[in-house]
């Protein structure tokens, strides 16, 4: 047995950063002694899904080939309210089909 309780060591959750990094200074930036890092590229592509950060972020549903079933008017509240009470619906009906 050791003395009192030794103190827990203390362990960062994270890595620490790599050596290089302490060439990014705000002095090494300011004076060029340091390459800046890469630029963003707009254009990628992730798991075979390509994207456009200069574009839109969403296609809209026409441009998917999917019918739009619900108004365009911007009466989002209401439409989400008739969604809300059709689901409500299937499921009481599944419901009543589960209990027979």
């Amino acid at each position: 047995m050791t003395g009192p309780a030794a103190a827990p060591a203390t362990i960062s959750p994270f890595p620490p950063p790599p050596d290089y990094a302490m060439n990014y200074s705000e002095e090494n930036l300011r004076e060029m002694r340091c390459l800046p890092p890469p630029p963003v590229p707009s254009r990628f592509t992730v798991y075979n899904e390509a994207y456009d950060l200069e574009g839109p972020l969403l296609p809209t549903l026409a441009e998917m080939g999917i019918n739009q079933i619900y108004s365009p008017t911007g009466r989002w509240k209401e439409e989400l309210k008739k969604l809300n009470r059709s689901v409500v619906a299937a499921f009481l009906d599944m419901l009543s089909i589960l209990i027979e």
